[in-house]
């Protein structure tokens, strides 16, 4: 008998939609399996010990062949080993010792194209190890990179993109990862037989679903240019984030002690504590007679029950909002509030706390909000002691291919808070140097308009009228000029929703989240009167979500494609503008880093924005060459083209 592990159906239904495809590979090998009675593999052979001859032959600079590489490190990041091969189930793992480095170094320039699994990881550091002088690792081949993970995340991108992912649905292999019983010279040729053979599948699901264009005028040449701006990375004003640092923590304090304050005086609180005190004083009296010979060890005990209970006391008095256990005590223990879940666990997150606010407006809550808030943001960028920071932009971290950043993630400071322009403040250029900020208008709203052929919002565009404010207007029944600045922002928000599907209670949930508080009656007013006020473009979502539903797929006008199952209400609006507005950006990134004047350059992404980094000197030209290659039109759009915003001359990121 033989067994072939699948996914259990019941798990697809119970909403995990995204997974059919693996159950679809499952079958397929169980099928293939089903052909013979015994297990058929495919022969494989590994050289964990190979010669130089092996490396002349696998290596050779002239030949046309694919090369699958992937390097081996130690903790220290320095490479010991490096794989590669140019044929299925054939792989070498060759010391990182000479000759083999030269061989190398002679393949990687000859080789017309170099494959990878993560390739943003591998080509930096050989392009170190190999002491090339470029311009970080681009132009390290003579070729091109052709990135496993990231074309995956083409095909498949809602699915890991991990090379153990990779191997359960493209080889037949065994699992081999965190496996102790293989060397890790196999190891690594395990990685690049996995690589070479998802390198053949990949292509040939690139080109059945036309994605092969998109990656190799956008996708693919974007790698390189991403690994070098996370290898210059930002610079950092150690003194300024000091200074930050002890501003916020000075807040921190103030916000903590009324916290403290607040819940040390709730009935609850307060019984528990002397309830605690109470036990420490009988622990402490009953020791007294017992503190003599014989019985010392007793009155030990006693008096260490007696501290332990005093401590609990204090830690009562004192509240540790990072603490999931202590917040639950006091949301639905202490104050008894309506408990809050997320999928059928209860939560305590901001979502959760907003929600509370939004219900009870409850006192105790928005020191808590506050206090988070603070120390979340001191410990994501607050906290480096380095000169520069390299954060690590993705190419494969989002669904709809919005380049993501982690570590930290730079995206992410809040927009909204009165911390953001003083953490922004921290990050600078080098000495000499000059930031510029490109900063596209509204791009995602402008591609509902085109792709929608709305008349009023294209209308509007073309008379560069304020489009939220039109809409406040609507919504509010006033004229334009009487449309208050919370009216509008609240229409923003609500455009903002809708095209994430938000309903009602949703949106007023995130509005108080932001610290807005309106009535769910309020919000589903909002959203009724956006809809009313661009009819067409309501319509056009509507129709999205009816083709993700019938066709369970949408591609957008570049061929990027996303799957839908189960409801697909909310990322089938959100899919066609986000992801046509990240592919915008992406093909002007790849414009940019051939076109910007030398030695200028992107430092970082924040979606429909670019922050370059210039001298000086050169910040009128670089200016000139951005603005005309970012408002240039795009030709997978008929020659649409988007507005842009500049900020120049920044002496830090706030440009203040």
């Amino acid at each position: 008998m033989k067994v072939v592990p699948t996914l259990h159906p019941s798990y697809i239904m119970r909403g995990n939609w995204a997974e059919l495809s693996l159950l679809g590979a499952d079958l397929a090998k169980a099928v293939a399996e089903s052909a013979s009675p015994t297990k058929v593999r495919e022969g494989v052979r590994y050289v964990t010990s190979p010669t130089v001859e092996d490396a002349k032959k696998v290596l050779r600079p002239d030949d046309a062949r694919p090369l699958v590489l992937d390097i081996e490190t130690t903790k220290a990041g320095d490479i010991w080993c490096c794989g590669a091969t140019r044929v299925r189930n054939e792989a070498y793992c060759f010391p990182w010792i000479e000759p083999f480095i030269s061989c190398f170094r002679d393949a990687l320039r000859g080789a017309q194209e170099v494959v990878a699994q993560n390739a943003a990881f591998d080509m930096p550091r050989l392009a170190a190890a190999l002491g090339r002088d470029i311009r970080g690792v681009q132009g390290i081949t003579g070729g091109r990179w052709f990135d496993t993970m990231a074309a995956h995340a083409l095909v498949e991108p809602d699915h890991p993109h991990s090379l153990a992912h990779l191997g359960s649905v493209y080889s037949d292999l065994l699992p081999w990862k965190e496996d102790g019983r293989d060397s890790k010279e196999t190891y690594n040729c395990k990685d690049i037989d996995v690589t070479m053979r998802a390198y053949g599948e990949l292509k040939k699901e690139m080109e059945s679903e036309g994605l092969t264009r998109l990656y190799e005028r956008s996708v693919g040449p974007l790698m390189p240019i991403l690994c070098e701006m996370t290898r210059v990375g930002i610079g950092v004003n150690r003194e300024q984030m000091h200074k930050v640092h002890r501003q916020m923590t000075r807040v921190a304090k103030v916000w903590q002690g009324r916290l403290d304050r607040v819940v040390s005086a709730l009935p609850s609180r307060q019984s528990a504590i002397t309830a605690l005190l109470q036990g420490a004083d009988e622990a402490e009296r009953e020791a007294e007679p017992l503190d003599k010979p014989g019985t010392k060890r007793e009155a030990g005990k006693l008096r260490t029950k007696a501290r332990r209970l005093r401590e609990s006391a204090e830690q009562l008095k004192v509240m540790n909002v990072n603490s999931p256990k202590a917040m639950a005590r006091l949301l639905y223990e202490d104050l008894g509030l309506a408990v809050q879940r997320k999928d059928g666990q209860v939560t305590t997150n901001d979502d959760a706390l907003a929600e509370l606010i939004r219900r009870t407006g409850n006192p105790a809550l928005q020191p808590v909000r506050e206090l988070r808030e603070l120390l979340k943001l001191r410990g994501t960028y607050l906290e480096y002691e380095t000169e520069r920071l390299h954060t690590e932009l993705l190419a494969h971290g989002t669904g709809t291919g919005r380049l993501s950043s982690r570590a930290p993630n730079l995206q992410n400071i809040p927009q909204r808070s009165e911390w953001a322009p003083k953490i922004r403040s921290i990050f600078v250029p080098k000495p000499g140097w000059c930031f510029v900020e490109m900063d596209y208008s509204q791009i995602e709203r402008r591609i509902q308009a085109w792709d929608s052929g709305d008349p009023t919002l294209l209308k509007a565009y073309e008379a560069g009228v304020d489009t939220h404010r039109l809409a406040a207007a609507h919504i509010y029944g006033c004229r334009l000029e009487e449309v208050t600045d919370l009216q509008r922002y609240l229409t923003k928000r609500a455009v903002y929703g809708e095209s994430y599907g938000m309903g009602y209670v949703k949106l007023a949930k995130t509005l108080a989240a932001e610290g807005t508080f309106i009535s769910t009656m309020e919000a589903k007013r909002l959203l009724a009167g956006l809809g009313d006020a661009y009819p067409v473009l309501r319509r056009r979502k509507e129709a999205l979500v009816a083709v993700a539903n019938a066709e369970r797929k949408l591609k957008n006008c570049f061929g990027r494609i996303r799957y839908f199952f189960g409801d697909a209400h909310g990322n089938a609006m959100n899919f066609i503008p986000q992801s046509t507005a990240a592919d915008v950006i992406i093909s002007k990134m790849v414009r940019l880093a051939d076109e910007l004047p030398s030695p200028a350059h992107m430092v970082m992404q924040v979606h429909d924005s670019i922050l370059f980094e210039v001298p000086c000197e050169l910040e009128a030209r670089m200016v000139e060459c951005a603005r005309d290659i970012m408002g240039s039109p795009v030709e997978e759009m008929n020659g649409w083209t988007c507005p842009g915003d500049v900020k120049r001359g920044g002496s830090n990121w706030s440009f203040k």
